[in-house]
């Protein structure tokens, strides 16, 4: 199931673990703000000397792994109850840990959402653009509260999709059965494989 907002706030403030860039949106604009006045002021630096200044570019996530532990932070309080996102592996393993959890495997994913048919939905075979999960047909462009779609959930388990992508413990290899595509056109034939790595993970449900 997905963790939301103030479940990883707990987390956070607990343990000191790295909050999420989204919850560090006005540090976030201050830093630009203070990267481009930087910027400014090199230029004019530079074209006073005569020279070419090269302009560079804000990276929010880099000045977050740079910052996160210096400004203020918060969860936007209407997200309290949305999923937690901009999470690494690495941390879902920690915040896993640290609740007494662990992350559920990719063949635990595929069992909570089929169960013993080979559905295509968790909930069945039909569709419904308002019913089941959190998907961009519903015409919200952004997360929503965990659980908001009871009647998409299997055994208790809310959002096998939909929402956000979610982590497992899984390397990503192939899955059991797994075969290449194989295109054949009319001067030669394409066989598409996955990229796949065991040092990656793979993540499963799907996002909005």
């Amino acid at each position: 199931p997905e963790v939301t907002n103030e479940q990883y706030a707990v987390f956070a403030h607990a343990t000191g673990a790295r909050p999420p860039r989204s919850w560090g949106a006005r540090a976030l604009r201050e830093g630009q703000s203070a990267f481009l006045d930087g910027q400014a002021r090199a230029k004019q630096e530079a074209q006073k000397k005569g020279l070419v200044f090269e302009a560079g570019t804000f990276d929010p996530a880099a000045w977050w792994e740079e910052h996160w532990s210096e400004v203020a932070w918060e969860v936007p309080p209407a997200e309290l109850t949305h999923p937690v996102v901009y999470v690494s592996y690495a941390e879902a393993q920690r915040y896993a840990r640290w609740a007494g959890l662990r992350l559920m495997t990719e063949f635990e994913f595929q069992r909570a959402g089929r169960g013993d048919s080979a559905r295509t939905y968790p909930w069945g075979e039909s569709w419904d653009d308002r019913r089941y999960c959190q998907s961009l047909h519903v015409g919200r462009d952004t997360t929503v509260a965990v659980g908001s779609f009871p009647d998409g959930a299997v055994g208790g388990v809310h959002d096998l999709a939909g929402n956000v992508w979610e982590w497992t413990a899984s390397p990503f290899d192939p899955y059991p059965g797994y075969k290449p595509l194989r295109v054949e056109l009319k001067d030669r034939v394409v066989e598409a494989f996955g990229p796949f790595s065991s040092e990656q993970r793979v993540v499963v449900g799907g996002s909005f």
